[in-house]
């Protein structure tokens, strides 16, 4: 480095840097904290405020997307009458909402406790109108995933295929068994579980058996799906039948 360079360097280090550097070496620890993260805010402060919305975004999008298959599986894992005993709670909810409105209102005077019961009705009939539009949008979806299951029908995976998956949840392999149990929860919905049940078992028994297979294929636990394939053929083994099983 030639003299002059190195005499304007010490000249810009001397007017220049020293000053603020040992006026920031002059405060207290926590200041010097402080005014460091300020500059680093500062400099970064775009890419901060950028990714801090696409990270609150994404997380969104995630728990929304987990909620949706969540409420899918669950829906999906009901027998019919089971479904429809679901939501005809919920109107009867709607309906006593309703009833309690009703009655507010026929109470209604003058002065400031007519305000008051009017205001009581009028979010009571809010809430009936949003019960029965959670019941409306749960026969929507029970019809969804039923029309899933059509066009998947019964060959898009055998009864036999579905069962050496079932077999393979009790796998050493965890990543044998992790595999098994996805592909067991995505054709959940669509594959039809009473055809796993022998033809000769009683109408309860079939019922329950099946409640078992979707409790398997809907839960997002592997543990809480090998419970109830054990369950469904622990069930199978006291009446005879899981032979049907083991030969397949």
């Amino acid at each position: 480095m030639s003299t002059y360079l190195f005499a304007l360097f010490v000249t810009i280090w001397d007017w220049v840097l020293a000053p603020p550097l040992n006026w920031l070496l002059s405060l207290s620890l926590e200041w010097q904290i402080e005014l460091g993260a300020l500059v680093v805010f500062v400099f970064f402060c775009v890419p901060i405020i950028e990714y801090t919305f696409i990270g609150r975004d994404l997380s969104g999008e995630w728990w929304t997307e987990r909620r949706r298959r969540s409420e899918w599986y669950f829906i999906g894992s009901m027998e019919p009458r089971e479904f429809r005993g679901y939501v005809a709670s919920i109107r009867r909810k709607a309906d006593k909402k309703v009833r309690l409105a009703e009655r507010l209102e026929s109470r209604v005077g003058n002065g400031f406790k007519s305000y008051v019961l009017r205001q009581a009705a009028w979010r009571r009939q809010l809430q009936a109108q949003a019960l029965q539009d959670e019941a409306d949008r749960l026969e929507q979806l029970w019809k969804a995933i039923e029309k899933q299951r059509e066009q998947a029908g019964d060959g898009a995976m055998g009864p036999s295929k579905v069962l050496r998956l079932m077999r393979r949840l009790d796998s050493v392999d965890d990543r044998v068994a992790h595999g098994a149990f996805a592909e067991l929860r995505r054709i959940g919905n669509s594959f039809n579980w009473e055809s796993l049940a022998p033809r000769d078992m009683a109408p309860q028994h079939r019922e329950r058996l099946v409640k078992y297979l979707r409790l398997m294929a809907g839960t997002p636990s592997l543990d809480e799906g090998r419970n109830a394939y054990h369950s469904a053929l622990r069930m199978l083994e006291e009446n005879g039948w899981s032979r049907q099983w083991e030969a397949a």
